[in-house]
């Protein structure tokens, strides 16, 4: 089934590590999500998921359900802001481990 859908789509709510391994699809298409209806205040999780990343590969990215309410922060979106500054540098800190890791090899 795993190559007919583009992402898989998890509700963490509330976990800081949430489970990327496991359910028999590519991590890369896991995008894990927070609940800003309850906690869209303070970000619940949303920057620990954002920093977080399967043990073998990278995760299709963040989310959060009604990431709207975020919009009443200052600044507007203030915490999918920081998510997606924080989901971008663990991706590119795994993108130049594997440039080392290729480099070694050859």
């Amino acid at each position: 089934m795993d190559e007919y859908v583009d992402y898989w789509i998890i509700q963490s709510y509330g976990s800081s590590r949430p489970s990327l391994e496991g359910y028999g699809v590519d991590p890369k298409k896991i995008i894990c999500t927070e609940n800003f209806e309850k906690y869209a205040v303070n970000g619940g999780q949303l920057l620990n998921q954002a920093a977080h990343m399967p043990s073998k590969s990278y995760k299709g990215g963040i989310g959060a359900y009604r990431f709207d309410n975020d919009y009443d922060n200052t600044p507007d979106y203030k915490w999918m802001r920081q998510a997606i500054q924080i989901n971008q540098k663990v991706f590119n800190e795994w993108k130049a481990n594997q440039s080392k890791e290729e480099n070694k090899s050859e």
